[in-house]
């Protein structure tokens, strides 16, 4: 057995009012509560990594002193704000502290040359981050069905296909790659540094890379797909673990 410790792989979350959570006591209704889709630890434990899930305030600048990656998660709409736009009927569930808190996060563990695997909404804050924009709404009938929120998560219900030598296919090991789906933004204008490396056959671009730092991005969810550890969650754990022994 080795004696490496395992690496850390910092995850963030969310944060709900108590209203908004069923069962809590009524003199909880204003309370912040931190919430955390439990897949996403799962799957970095099965990679062999450790989770540590973040505050969703800016007390977690404070985790990536100690982590070895980072993980952004998915969730509700980034506020089209941000990138200069109004919003579209269709946007839902925006939350400024969060935009704010990841935004800080994605640039923080740039600047600090940390592995990044963002998911999903995540792939979409860290695109709005660098200068990028967004489709602030896939029409389902003008596509593949992007939004498959009528089956379960883990449901495959599109292909990708992979630039050939793009690090997403060496990390996938083929480019060509069937995947879950459950978002009904994109990516538009890319942000600074992101190259495009992953596409639906609609054109509606499914992963992006940055070609000199450890980071790679991803529309679908990776942590929900199968049983064995995804290979994105594999590569970010196996890139966790590299800084974790240089340090």
């Amino acid at each position: 057995m080795s004696n490496s410790p395992k690496p850390l792989v910092a995850i963030s979350g969310r944060r709900w009012k108590g209203s908004l959570i069923e069962g809590l006591p009524g003199n909880f209704s204003e309370l912040g509560i931190d919430l955390h889709i439990g897949a996403y630890a799962d799957a970095v434990a099965s990679a062999g990594g450790v989770a540590v899930t973040m505050p969703c305030s800016m007390a977690a600048l404070d985790v990536l002193d100690y982590a070895h990656a980072l993980v952004l998660t998915g969730g509700s709409d980034v506020s089209p704000a941000r990138y200069g736009e109004s919003p579209h009927s269709a946007v839902y569930g925006v939350d400024d502290v969060r935009d704010q808190v990841e935004t800080a996060l994605a640039l923080s563990a740039l600047e600090r040359g940390l592995p990044v695997l963002a998911i999903c909404r995540g792939l979409q804050i860290l695109n709005v981050a660098l200068g990028g924009s967004l489709i602030q709404h896939l029409e389902p009938e003008e596509g593949e069905n992007h939004a498959a929120w009528d089956v379960a998560a883990s449901t495959l219900v599109h292909a990708v296909t992979f630039a050939e030598s793009s690090h997403v296919a060496s990390v996938y090991g083929s480019t060509n790659w069937t995947v879950n789906s459950l978002h009904h933004q994109a990516l538009a204008r890319l942000g600074e540094g992101l190259i495009a490396t992953g596409w639906a056959a609609d054109g509606t671009i499914e992963a992006a890379e940055m070609t000199d730092r450890r980071v790679v991005g991803v529309q679908w969810h990776p942590e929900l797909v199968c049983d064995q550890p995804d290979p994105g969650v594999s590569w970010i754990v196996a890139e966790a673990s590299k800084v974790s022994a240089a340090r």
